[in-house]
């Protein structure tokens, strides 16, 4: 008589874990997963020996399948973590390759390939159909070398040289007649003084300065405050009055002229002192400041009115040397008609004088003529 016993233990197969942004897709896959899975059975036969005539029992090995203990996990939907790769491309032009650097621990990567979707480690062990429903995949990452266009810079023909332009040199002054006049190259502090050495007696052309806040006016031949030939200054004096400077440290001046237009005058401000439009007139701003012994702008102003004093006396003389000249050659011109004149009327006596003793002769000539 042969007892067969059978026992029967079941195994759960368990999940891998999902990721979040595919959790859709792996329920839907876990339901396959469960629905494949098979139940092992670890089936252990005795068979009990019989009498065969010997009288001794005769004992199959028992077969043993040993399989875990029943377990059960539960799955666990984790967020999912995505590492993210540091790629470093470095773009270096040395005849015209270019060298691509990665991290020490990212292997390269093919610039015309796509990485491939990586395998979660948890399925590696499983079966081939549990490998396809349980992967998870990476997104994956795609590296491409930017296109570089290179320039070539023509290089210089061959034996061509650069040949450097020399400045242009300035313009000598020299003298024609004895005076003096202004510096052509329009410096308007300097002038020239041509003066006749008596030894040679040929023109000398001495060169001359001015002081620091004059300059040279060719209209009075001397180093004035006024700076309105000045060409190297763009501020124009349009109208009487007080105008600011390119900076707050200074301001113009212009006075009208009695010769016409304008004199134009820089006056300064003192340390600690700033021009100030409304007022037109500089303004102490820093009162912690002490101010100097010498005011600038009373002493700019102090020398304006000084100077335009001694102006208006040369232009009284000026005017009074023209009035007189006008005099003079008015008078000379009356003199000069009244000689004229004086002189036709003896012309014309003259002429007449000798047109009556031609008359006499001509008469005298023709009386002998009748008488005979």
């Amino acid at each position: 008589m042969t007892t067969t016993t059978t026992r029967t233990t079941t195994a759960t197969m368990t999940g891998s874990s999902v990721l979040l942004f595919c959790a859709v897709l792996l329920m839907s896959m876990s339901c396959s997963i469960l629905a494949q899975t098979t139940i092992l059975n670890e089936v252990t036969t005795v068979v009990e020996g019989s009498g065969s005539g010997s009288g001794s029992d005769v004992e199959i090995p028992n077969i043993t399948t040993d399989l875990p203990e029943s377990t059960t996990i539960v799955e666990e939907l984790t967020e999912p973590t995505i590492d993210v790769v540091d790629t470093t491309t470095e773009i270096n032009i040395e005849d015209g390759g270019i060298e691509t650097t990665l991290p020490p621990n990212v292997p390269e990567v093919d610039p015309e390939t796509t990485a491939q979707p990586i395998e979660d480690p948890s399925t590696a062990g499983s079966g081939g159909q549990e490998q396809e429903g349980s992967g998870s995949l990476i997104p994956q990452l795609s590296t491409s070398t930017p296109s570089v266009e290179l320039t070539t810079v023509p290089s210089l023909i061959q034996g061509s040289t650069l040949t450097p332009i020399a400045p242009t040199p300035s313009p000598i002054f020299k003298c024609r007649t004895s005076g003096t006049f202004p510096d052509i190259n329009g410096d308007c502090r300097r002038y020239h003084t041509c003066v006749t050495d008596p030894l040679t007696n040929e023109l000398v052309n001495l060169e001359m300065s001015c002081l620091p806040w004059l300059a040279f006016s060719p209209k009075y031949g001397r180093c004035v405050r006024d700076i309105s030939d000045c060409t190297n200054d763009e501020f124009v004096c349009e109208s009487a009055g007080r105008f600011p400077g390119t900076n707050d440290m200074y301001y113009y001046n212009c006075v009208l002229s009695l010769r016409g237009g304008f004199h134009k005058y820089i006056v300064r401000c003192s340390e600690g002192e700033r021009y100030q439009p409304f007022l037109r007139r500089c303004w102490r701003y820093d009162w912690l400041h002490e101010y100097a012994v010498q005011a600038l702008e009373a002493l700019d102003l102090a020398a304006i009115q000084i100077e335009q004093k001694v102006f208006k006396v040369e232009e009284k003389q000026r005017l009074k040397a023209a009035k007189l000249a006008e005099k003079t050659a008015l008078k000379q011109q009356k003199l000069e008609e009244k000689l004229a004149r004086k002189a036709a009327k003896e012309q014309a006596k003259k002429e007449a004088k000798e047109a009556k003793e031609q008359a006499i002769s001509l008469e005298s000539a023709e009386q002998p003529s009748l008488e005979n």
